[in-house]
């Protein structure tokens, strides 16, 4: 026998909505939402929500809220793969491009000269970094793409150069010789976020 709360009219509008996903992250992201006309609207007791629609958008006089749920609060680890980016915009930065020897970067992630990764100058990794910690840049993981003449190669942010100037970028060896040779020391190229 169903309670009167599960036969009222606010527990029939209410929907919930989860969304799983487990790309590279296992991490699991739920966001409710709530719709209810504005009189019999009850949100979640000591949540933060956000309205997301009001009721003159909808064609049934409701009010669409949403909450975060404690998943969205964290930042997972990363093994910080490459995947298909869905962008279109590319912002271009141009500078001088040199190689290093990968370890155990800013980002968190330990690399080698194998690895397709970079490390950004440290006055654009800088400014992202979240709460003093940059293994929670939002540029570690972010997908660049490096031209040098009519060649490009793709590859993740890993780590930071402490020396290279605003918009140079250090790439590994692998992605250097993907370029030019390693002799050359260093090139100037152009390269941008995905």
């Amino acid at each position: 026998m169903k309670s009167s709360f599960e036969n009222s009219r606010l527990y029939k509008q209410i929907t919930l909505v989860i969304l799983f996903y487990t790309l590279l992250t296992s991490q699991i992201t739920a966001v409710a939402t709530y719709r209810c006309s504005q009189e019999d609207c009850l949100l979640p007791p000591n949540l933060p929500y956000y309205q997301i629609s009001s009721s003159n958008q909808n064609l049934d006089n409701s009010v669409r809220y949403s909450y975060p749920s404690l998943a969205d609060q964290t930042q997972p680890l990363s093994n910080l793969i490459p995947t298909p980016s869905t962008s279109t915009s590319f912002s271009k930065y141009s500078g001088k491009a040199t190689y290093y020897n990968p370890g155990l970067g800013a980002c968190g992630v330990d690399a080698n000269d194998n690895s397709m990764v970079v490390a950004i100058s440290a006055p654009n990794f800088d400014p992202m970094i979240q709460n003093g910690n940059p293994n929670k840049n939002t540029l570690c993981g972010k997908r660049v793409r490096i031209y040098y003449g009519d060649k490009f190669v793709d590859g993740v942010v890993a780590d930071r150069c402490p020396v290279c100037k605003l918009g140079d970028i250090d790439l590994s060896p692998a992605m250097f010789s993907q370029l030019t040779e390693l002799e050359r020391g260093f090139i100037t190229v152009e390269w941008g976020y995905l």
